[in-house]
């Protein structure tokens, strides 16, 4: 897959994510009460580029810090993942295969 065709996804996936997030956290803040549930598994995904990756690290810290037995798990293309697996706050990287659309749909 093109770098191009790369960055349209990661920009569709990560902002259809974004913005499911914004409508929750609206509903959210109708409601006075903290979560109770803590969360056990937790799927990041990231297509293209790494610098936002790195960028994020601070935050993955202070989640772990806060949920330490939460299953941290990255979806990474070929590229990102060898920087990805140096981050210690991910338990598993997922390499998808990202050269042709097919493949990149079988390996996820």
């Amino acid at each position: 897959m093109i770098s191009r065709k790369r960055k349209i996804l990661d920009q569709w996936v990560g902002g259809l994510f974004l913005n499911g997030l914004r409508v929750i956290a609206r509903f959210e803040k109708r409601f006075d009460h903290k979560t109770t549930q803590i969360p056990s598994r937790v799927l990041l995904t990231k297509f293209y580029g790494m610098g936002s990756l790195l960028l994020a690290q601070p935050g993955l810290v202070r989640f772990k810090n806060r949920f330490p037995q939460a299953h941290l798990t990255l979806m990474a293309t070929r590229a990102t993942a060898p920087l990805a697996r140096l981050i210690p706050q991910f338990d598993q990287v997922i390499e998808i295969h990202d050269s042709h659309i097919l493949q990149f749909i079988w390996s996820s």
